[in-house]
């Protein structure tokens, strides 16, 4: 990757042309000294230079160095192709997790896969075993399900960021939540798998806003964190961040996720008034 260049004080990128321009020319007069690339790579090359570009010389956020992670992803929905693609995006080594991976395939996998080159797709257990960090993007109801086909000793000691929500829509939409009040999913996967590291977080938001929060309001409104382990929630914390979130509040240990996890009657009322998802709670203080 070629080096890129810093923005002076006070210095703003005002155009998405000149931002590509200052990140295909990287240091004056220099550029990377190697064989002709692939198409495809100098592709990929070029959108993670764009979005660490975008990073340095219009957020004002310095590079990055040494957090590119191996990613398993648990769940080929909506929210974690949303996760997969991102995490991808950002440099991440990523591997989406599923049940049967000929029946995804089966689908259609195959076209999302086309146009996210990076993400690998295997089973559950595969998918988590090399891993660093894992994402629960099951449905609620699967998720421990799920997490027990991963394996117990393929997440000991591993970042569990859990997503799932426990919606039960026996009697039909809005859905009920399945535990709340003194219990939360997020409480029972950590009894489930004591040894993981499990982070409650992103829950309340809509896939695209998970990844790409600064679509609405510049990013200022609110995203929290709920789990025991402080090195854990900070791990995850940076990965909030890398997305693009800017109010990233922890709210304690994993029995705080009984709160975000009763935020969804609310946010389920709210999308069926605006009529979108692309909103946000924002924490004044």
């Amino acid at each position: 990757m070629v080096a890129l260049p810093t923005a002076g004080a006070g210095e703003r990128v005002e155009h998405a042309d000149e931002l590509l321009a200052r990140v295909v020319a990287g240091v004056p007069g220099g550029g990377p000294q190697r064989p002709e690339p692939r198409l495809v790579d100098l592709v990929e090359v070029r959108q993670h230079q764009v979005v660490l570009a975008r990073e340095v010389l219009v957020e004002g956020r310095p590079p990055r160095t040494g957090f590119d992670m191996r990613i398993a992803v648990l769940g080929t929905g909506m929210v974690g192709r949303a996760i997969a693609a991102r995490a991808a995006e950002l440099g991440h080594e990523v591997t989406v997790g599923t049940r049967d991976v000929a029946a995804t395939r089966a689908g259609d996998w195959a076209d999302w896969a086309a146009s996210h080159p990076r993400v690998g797709l295997a089973g559950h257990a595969d998918a988590t075993r090399g891993s660093e960090l894992v994402v629960n993007a099951t449905s609620g109801a699967g998720s421990l399900t799920a997490l027990a086909a991963a394996g117990e000793e393929n997440l000991a000691g591993k970042v569990l960021l859990d997503i799932a929500n426990p919606l039960d829509f026996g009697n039909g939409f809005p859905p009920t939540l399945s535990v709340l009040n003194d219990d939360s999913l997020g409480e029972r996967i950590q009894r489930a798998f004591p040894r993981t590291r499990v982070v409650k977080a992103l829950n309340t938001l809509t896939a695209d806003l998970m990844t790409h929060p600064r679509q609405l309001a510049d990013g200022d409104h609110s995203v929290f964190v709920c789990g025991d382990d402080p090195d854990a929630k900070k791990t995850v914390a940076e990965l909030l961040a890398d997305f693009g979130h800017t109010d990233v509040i922890d709210l304690s240990d994993i029995t705080t996720a009984r709160g975000t996890e009763m935020l969804l009657p609310l946010w389920l009322r709210l999308y069926g008034k605006l009529g979108t998802g692309i909103f946000n709670i924002k924490v004044v203080r």
